[in-house]
């Protein structure tokens, strides 16, 4: 984009004020002080996220300050050089000193409206554009809609999520958290692992029929990590699996685990996942190793967790949400270089969603009738969303898309180059550093009571405060608790104020003092 600003003169009454190319100004060259009066009247007040396009001489963005305390604004401009222009105007940099307020330009504003536009927060998001600045750079303008319309896209995507499973993975996490302190069978760090081997790593798609037959001749030479959803079918066909990962927090996600023996294999869960089953493989002698892969909670958990703030629990790449990347993760973190990928499909490849023994067999098989076959369940199951063909020619949805394309950028991000034959990808780790203090030499246990009353601490602050621009970062810790309240309420007509979501917030974790 190219430069809108030429130089910068002075109004009457002596605020600085730039020019544009053509020798226009952006603000009165009376008094632009009293024009950004006018300006503050367009502004929602409902509002507490503003994009203003176009930074200027500040005026307009200075009114709104003035005007509404309690609002983020993301302030806009044409390009680099533009913006520094901006940066010698008095008014600029002393608004550049304020809290909540932050300069960028079109190129970073994807990344600073995901890192600062928190809709739990701040509600609906208002575009403000300052009008000679919309006469000079339509087509800039027209970007900053785009994007805008992209991000939020993305993030209602996301938000959707954590209205759907914000409260499950409140209570997962803190059922888990507990387990975590009363459990001597939960490991806390990556333990040493046989990486000389070949790691192969088993996702439920079904190719896996055609190809497990390479896992069963070469078992000795693999090191097996296989999702929650083929676990079973691998005990089924023979493959004791070295490793499962379970990242799913739903009650159904126990199914996975019925039959597998449980104390020659580790189970790699998310603090997110379902504690039922969880318990159940602690009580029967099983090896747990607890990993965080995004929640906030999970990773204040992390360093609140003892007395002395040693960090517990290893983190992970999930991606899009997948299990099968947080599985790769876990074998470049564990130290393996060779990696082979099974059943990674991504799409209804033979026509099919799983491969042969999952629990979705034994589930649909089971109750099965002449008028409601498995094959029915099973086609309902696959066009319950719009289909399309893949690059492969396979049937896929727009969520299996992004999982394939979670898995190729968390590949391009650890600089790992997958080759695929006969449905098998395999690659060798470029840089491969095991960064994990081994579990046995980590004697001390995660404190669950000390991360209670950490916590209670902290949120019951947040309470007290009524600028939601002031809270500290520990607010990020029940974001997708808030987002499930939000939603309720939306779905019920009613509107809250944000401390009355916190306070809500504040008395269901209290509910779980009873564990410590």
């Amino acid at each position: 984009m190219s430069d809108l600003y030429a130089s910068v003169v002075k109004a009457k009454n002596g605020s600085p004020v730039p020019l544009f190319s053509d020798g226009k100004a952006m603000h009165s060259l009376y008094n632009p002080e009293h024009e950004a009066v006018s300006f503050v009247r367009t502004v929602n007040e409902d509002s507490h996220f503003f994009v203003i396009a176009g930074v200027g001489g500040g005026y307009h963005i200075q009114a709104v300050r003035e005007k509404f305390s309690d609002i983020f604004i993301l302030a806009v401009e044409n390009t680099e050089r533009d913006l520094a222009l901006a940066m010698t105007i008095p008014c600029v940099q002393q608004l550049a000193e304020k809290s909540a307020l932050v300069f960028t330009t079109i190129d970073n504003l994807p990344d600073f409206l995901k890192q600062f536009y928190i809709p739990q927060l701040y509600g609906n998001l208002q575009l403000l554009i300052q009008r000679s600045w919309e006469q000079h750079n339509a087509p800039g303008l027209q970007h900053i809609k785009k994007i805008i319309r992209k991000t939020c896209t993305e993030l209602s995507m996301d938000y959707s999520v954590q209205v759907h499973f914000g409260l499950l993975w409140q209570r997962n996490i803190m059922l888990n958290l507990y387990a975590a302190s009363v459990y001597k069978n939960v490991l806390h760090r990556i333990p040493p692992l046989p990486t000389e081997k070949t790691v192969a790593v088993i996702a439920a798609g079904p190719s896996f029929d055609a190809t497990q037959k390479k896992v069963l001749t070469n078992r000795k030479n693999y090191f097996v990590i296989a999702t929650d959803t083929a676990a079973r079918m691998l005990v089924t066909a023979g493959i004791l699996p070295d490793a499962v990962v379970s990242i799913d927090g739903q009650a159904i996600s126990a199914n996975h685990f019925h039959g597998i023996p449980l104390r020659s294999t580790l189970f790699i869960a998310d603090l997110c996942a379902n504690p039922s089953s969880i318990r159940t493989i602690l009580k029967k002698g099983g090896r747990v190793l607890f990993i965080r892969t995004g929640h906030p909670l999970c990773t204040y958990a992390a360093g609140k967790s003892c007395t002395d703030s040693s960090s517990f629990f290893s983190e992970l790449t999930a991606g899009t949400g997948t299990v099968t990347i947080c599985a790769c993760d876990f074998a470049r973190r564990a130290g393996f270089t060779r990696l082979e990928l099974f059943g990674a499909d991504f799409a209804y490849s033979h026509d099919k969603p799983y491969m042969r023994g999952t629990y979705l067999d034994y589930l649909y098989h089971s109750c099965a009738t002449r008028l409601e076959t498995a094959e029915g369940m099973y086609d309902a199951l696959m066009f319950r969303t719009p289909l399309q063909k893949n690059r492969e020619g396979w049937y896929s949805t727009d969520v299996l898309d992004s999982y394939r394309d979670g898995l190729e950028k968390w590949a391009k991000s650890v600089c790992l180059c997958f080759t695929k034959k006969e449905s098998i990808y395999t690659a060798v780790f470029c840089k491969n550093k095991k960064n994990e203090k081994p579990a046995e030499e980590d004697s001390k246990l995660f404190s669950f009571p000390f991360f209670l009353k950490s916590l209670l601490a902290d949120i019951q602050q947040l309470t007290f405060v009524k600028q939601r621009t002031a809270y500290s970062p520990v607010v990020s810790t029940v974001l997708p608790y808030l987002a499930y309240l939000q939603d309720k309420d939306r779905k019920r007509g009613k509107t809250r104020p944000l401390s009355d979501y916190l306070n809500l917030a504040y008395s269901y974790i209290v509910g779980y003092t009873y564990l410590s």
